[in-house]
């Protein structure tokens, strides 16, 4: 699995800012103008909610906003399930997701302030509830392809392994806001989407490596008359590192 990125404090206070200045701040105005929003108004807590096509969003002020949160409680605090909790009791915000009322393929923000500290949390991957989708459709050709590699039904093994390969690289590619990936998608653009995103160092490009060679027997163990060689070590091998894939994309949209 790649390690994932850490964010620098420059960073993570530049992304607060632009936050700020591109969506916060505007909004604010633009409710003082017409008259939904008291001036002068205190910011507490902020969320933006960004939907796959890009063309809307929402954002949400103070007590509109709507989350589920992973707190972290300050030593010698202890809580019982339904006591309320208050800002100086909490250490640190740990994960923040979505609530069921909004839709699961939506990217977040939020932005809440906590004493003299602003705490900002965001999940930028987009579709996670379509993605799911095509990994569960793709454990089911995973399997398909177990049962084939114990029958050594090594073109009906190619076949399947290459399906669930392929919807395990349109799960990870959902995860990013293209909208090509929402419509219909062919061979040739799920495969060249996969190289790209391993060739910019997103993915390890050991799994576009055994993609493209399933991809290139699939074709000839599908069709009789075709050259098709493939010993069960390789088999064995190229089931593995699938397998390291969808474990991947699982830790990508938990």
């Amino acid at each position: 699995m790649e390690q994932p990125k850490k964010f620098t404090e420059e960073g993570i206070t530049n992304t607060f800012k632009d936050l700020m200045n591109k969506f916060i701040s505007p909004e604010i105005e633009n409710r003082q103008k017409n008259g939904s929003l008291s001036t002068p108004f205190v910011l507490r807590t902020a969320q933006i909610v960004f939907f796959p096509d890009s063309t809307q969003k929402i954002i949400r002020l103070n007590e509109e906003v709507k989350a589920h949160a992973q707190i972290m409680l300050k030593p010698g605090i202890g809580k019982k399930k339904g006591e309320p909790i208050f800002v100086n009791e909490v250490a640190d915000i740990c994960d923040v997701v979505l609530t069921p009322e909004d839709n699961p393929d939506c990217a977040h923000v939020l932005m809440s302030h906590f004493g003299d500290k602003w705490f900002l949390s965001f999940d930028f991957r987009y579709n996670k509830g379509l993605a799911r989708k095509y990994l569960n459709r793709a454990n089911e050709f995973f399997d398909s392809s177990e049962f084939s590699l114990n029958k050594k039904n090594w073109g009906a093994f190619v076949d399947t392994l290459f399906s669930a390969s392929e919807l395990l690289a349109t799960s990870i590619l959902l995860l990013s806001p293209d909208p090509k990936m929402r419509g219909k998608t062919n061979h040739h653009l799920v495969k060249t989407g996969l190289n790209q995103y391993t060739h910019c160092g997103n993915l390890n490009h050991n799994y576009s490596d055994v993609f493209n060679i399933l991809s290139e027997l699939r074709s000839k163990g599908r069709y009789v008359g075709k050259n098709f060689l493939l010993s069960e070590d390789n088999a064995k091998k190229y089931l593995s590192q699938i397998k390291q894939l969808r474990d991947e994309v699982e830790s990508r949209i938990k």
